[in-house]
C-alpha cells in the first residue's frame, strides 16, 4: 500500500525535507494541476520579462492570468499569500503589463491570481482569483 500511496503523491516526500527550490518547484506544480482541474489551460512557466519573472501564465477563456505561486513548508511563520507585498504586486504587473504589450497586444481581459500551498500538517492550495 505505501508503494501506491507514494506513487500517487509523488511530490510529497516523506523520506526527507525538501530544499527551498525543491519546494517551490513542487508548490508550482501543484498549482498548475489545480489550474487544469479548473478549466485554465497553462501557456507559459517561470516566464522571464526583462528583469522579471512570472511563475505561471495561463489563459481562462479569453483572459490571461498572471499567477504568482508562493509555497511554505508550514504556516508557522505566517501565511503564503502575505509575501505577495505591494513591491512584488507591482512588479508582477510590470511583467504583465509588458507581456501583455509584447506578445498579446489585442488581449483586453487579463487579471492577477495568486496560488498559496502549505504542506505541513497537510497539504493546503489556496487559490486567490483577481488578487491585486
Amino acid at each position: 500500500m505505501f508503494d501506491w500511496f507514494q506513487k500517487i503523491f509523488s511530490l510529497i516526500r516523506l523520506d526527507k525535507e525538501y530544499t527551498s527550490k525543491e519546494l517551490g518547484k513542487a508548490g508550482e506544480d501543484e498549482a498548475v494541476r489545480l489550474l487544469r482541474n479548473k478549466g485554465l489551460k497553462i501557456i507559459g512557466r517561470n516566464v522571464r520579462i526583462g528583469k522579471y519573472e512570472i511563475d505561471l501564465i495561463a489563459q481562462d477563456g479569453k483572459e490571461i492570468v498572471f499567477v504568482e505561486v508562493k509555497t511554505y513548508k508550514d504556516n508557522k511563520w505566517g501565511y503564503p499569500e502575505d509575501k505577495v507585498d505591494y513591491k512584488k504586486r507591482k512588479n508582477l504587473k510590470r511583467a504583465g503589463n509588458q507581456y501583455i504589450l509584447r506578445y498579446s497586444p489585442k488581449t483586453k481581459s487579463y487579471r492577477f491570481d495568486i496560488v498559496a500551498i502549505t504542506w505541513e500538517p497537510t497539504v493546503s492550495v489556496y487559490w486567490i482569483k483577481d488578487a491585486f
